[in-house]
């Protein structure tokens, strides 16, 4: 007990300098803090000598995969009518050209196998032009696609009149921050095609999955800890009835915050779903903590010790205590 003593002397002797450090060293961890980003890759759940895994990668290496695949579906009875058409054209054609997009696979992109007499060869050419000017020459290639069994039921389905789009785009951002720009420009783009034509788009496909998820953890992460912050100051407000007990506790638990998101920065991580749930925690943990502090504070001021004789015995008796269990 000679040493946390001695621990207490030592923090109340040098208070002043010591809140001082503390400042400047929360000021510098908020700066990395700040930088904190959200992981653009899958987490990998199984070891990667797991023979699964390595099937896995084998199977991959040999097939390929389709993680950069952004697909797109809707119903509609309007699709073989020209205006619609049109419209669906002019919306495939922004799409491949938008950046990052390598190929836009659809019915109206759709090839068919035609034989070039000229080079006396089979060469592909595609069933439908960019746009139509006749409902009459879009019945011919219509019926044209409908006889090719390729794309029955793949791309498009005659008995529900479903019909999907696919959307390549490069692998090389797909685990770099520009996938999220790239998928909410792609969507953006769709959902002003599905306003106009007054149609349900249905999106899938991993890139759109992980940016969906991906901004569902920046967003439900800022909120639970937004959310813990109110509902602890609300809790001490209730156990203190004291602002000052509130706004310390809640500085010290931000303190702790910036710490975590600092730490996580200069390790080189960035944050997954698990480590989003670092600052809750933090926050979860770190009022008890104060709770504890406080009252035995109160109790030794009760005991007619003065408030540093209060505060010295905090620090001895609870030190060892809140040591322990933040190390647990």
């Amino acid at each position: 007990m000679n040493t946390w003593k001695n621990i207490a002397h030592f923090i109340l002797k040098n208070r002043l300098p010591l809140l001082i450090v503390l400042g400047v060293s929360t000021l510098i961890m908020g700066y990395f803090a700040a930088q904190v980003q959200l992981t653009n890759e899958f987490n990998r759940s199984i070891p990667k000598d797991n023979p699964k895994f390595i099937d896995y990668l084998k199977f991959k290496d040999k097939f390929g995969e389709d993680g950069n695949v952004l697909v797109i579906g809707f119903n509609s009875s309007k699709l073989f009518e020209k205006n619609f058409f049109n419209a669906y054209q002019t919306w495939s054609d922004s799409l491949k050209k938008a950046p990052y997009v390598e190929d836009v696979l659809s019915v109206g992109k759709s090839l068919n196998v035609t034989l070039d007499t000229a080079a006396f060869k089979y060469v592909l050419k595609p069933i439908f032009p960019s746009q139509i000017s006749t409902q009459s020459e879009l019945d011919s290639c219509a019926k044209i696609f409908n006889n090719l069994p390729f794309y029955k039921d793949r791309i498009y389905v005659p008995a529900t009149q479903a019909t999907l789009l696919a959307v390549r785009i490069n692998k090389g951002i797909m685990n770099t921050p520009k996938r999220m720009e790239v998928v909410t420009h792609l969507t953006a783009l769709s959902d002003s095609f599905a306003r106009q034509q007054n149609v349900a788009l249905h999106y899938s496909g991993l890139p759109y999955i992980r940016t969906l998820l991906a901004k569902k953890l920046a967003h439900e992460g800022t909120l639970f800890t937004i959310l813990s912050l109110v509902l602890t100051a609300i809790i001490l407000l209730l156990f203190f009835r004291s602002w000052s007990a509130v706004l310390f506790s809640l500085v010290v638990v931000f303190i702790g915050v910036i710490f975590t998101l600092a730490t996580i920065v200069l390790f080189g991580f960035k944050v997954t779903l698990l480590t989003a749930l670092a600052p809750t925690l933090i926050v979860v943990i770190g009022i008890p903590n104060c709770v504890y502090l406080l009252n035995k504070y109160h109790l030794e001021l009760g005991k007619d010790f003065t408030k540093i004789e209060a505060l010295q015995n905090v620090i001895e008796k609870m030190g060892v205590v809140t040591l322990f269990t933040n190390l647990t």
